[in-house]
């Protein structure tokens, strides 16, 4: 599993969104170095990494990471949480922050369930 770095109590969604699209953007690189039969590229991204090319090599084919990828920090209204979701995370993780609020009622509401199992979410 892994999770987001956002700023945790701020409801700054800014960070986690910049992190998930650094890290999805390293992902389509190695894909299109799959795609580009570069298995050097591979093999140096493994070396720098200090992962098992073979992990490598199944995350350029899957295009996304092969672990759960959930958001945190930051998120605190369901338009942050559809908004991660959308661009690929697994999962949403809203603080305690919002739940701490003076006026909890004006707040941010439960967000509807994540899109149908198959979905394809944009990530860039």
């Amino acid at each position: 599993m892994i999770r987001s770095k956002g700023e945790a109590g701020t409801g700054n969604v800014a960070e986690a969104v910049k992190h998930f699209k650094t890290l999805y953007g390293a992902v389509e690189e190695l894909a299109a170095a799959l795609r580009a039969g570069d298995e050097e590229r591979l093999r140096d991204y493994a070396r720098r990494c200090q992962a098992p090319y073979e992990l490598v090599t199944l995350t350029a084919k899957l295009g996304r990471l092969p672990v759960v990828t959930f958001a945190a920090g930051g998120i605190a209204t369901p338009a942050d949480a559809a908004l991660m979701m959308w661009l690929g995370a697994d999962g949403v993780f809203v603080g305690a922050a919002s739940s701490r609020a003076r006026t909890p009622e004006r707040g941010p509401r439960p967000s509807s369930s994540p899109p149908p199992f198959g979905t394809t979410r944009r990530r860039s």
